[in-house]
């Protein structure tokens, strides 16, 4: 189908350009959680993921448990 982008990697179409570059951070490895290995198709789905699933926040790029917000734990950006 014409204006459609078509990921090389595994064939998924997109109707917008964007979405296909978000789309490939997938197979980057770019969104995969360092804790259980879940890929998510978004940087915002993976921050959530931490949050609600490993209590993980995202601050300032350092990861904090939510029981001990004023003690980084966890340093999950830069190993993402």
């Amino acid at each position: 189908m014409p204006g459609l982008y078509d990921c090389e990697i595994c064939g998924k179409s997109y109707k917008l350009k964007d979405s296909l570059s978000k789309h490939l951070s997938v197979h980057a490895g770019y969104t995969t959680c360092i804790i259980c290995s879940k890929v998510l198709s978004r940087k915002t789905h993976l921050d959530r993921h931490m949050m609600q699933t490993h209590g993980i926040l995202n601050v300032g790029g350092k990861g904090v448990t939510t029981t001990a917000v004023s003690k980084p734990s966890v340093i999950f950006n830069s190993l993402v």
